[in-house]
């Protein structure tokens, strides 16, 4: 191993100021791209905006100067399904219903015990389920 009289005299210490001169240019390079392309986006993001902006006024506009009798454009949301169906007024009224007998204690609890859960019916106002099995299709 060398010893040399002075740091500067030491080729190690120049290989370690050359690298580092060569990383600083290199970040600023990279730094330069980097805000570059950063400052292009928020250009093309801040354009985005001022144009939503502007059909967003001029939506507001036409939905003003619109004639308040005209039909919504849009079909009228469907009621809950089923639908329900008007009782013809003529039906006689329907009898009330027979009262069961009282189970016993012991049938009591054997059949709160075993009962399955109740199904949990579709949403009221939604769409009810698919019919299972799917029908056939004609050929």
């Amino acid at each position: 191993m060398h010893h040399y009289e002075h740091f500067w005299l030491n080729p190690k210490f120049w290989v370690a100021v050359s690298f580092v001169i060569f990383v600083v240019l290199l970040g600023r390079m990279i730094w330069a791209k980097a805000t570059e392309a950063l400052d292009a986006r928020a250009a093309k993001i801040r354009t985005a905006l001022d144009e939503a902006a502007r059909l967003r006024a001029e939506a507001e506009a036409m939905r003003r100067r619109r004639r308040p009798t005209a039909p919504p454009p849009w079909p009228r949301p469907r009621p809950c399904w089923p639908a329900p169906r008007p009782r013809p007024s003529a039906s006689p009224p329907r009898p009330p219903p027979r009262p069961r007998p009282p189970p016993s204690a012991a049938s009591r609890w054997r059949w709160t015990a075993s009962r399955p859960p109740r199904p949990v019916p579709w949403p009221r106002c939604g769409r009810p389920p698919p019919p299972w099995p799917p029908p056939r299709r004609a050929r």
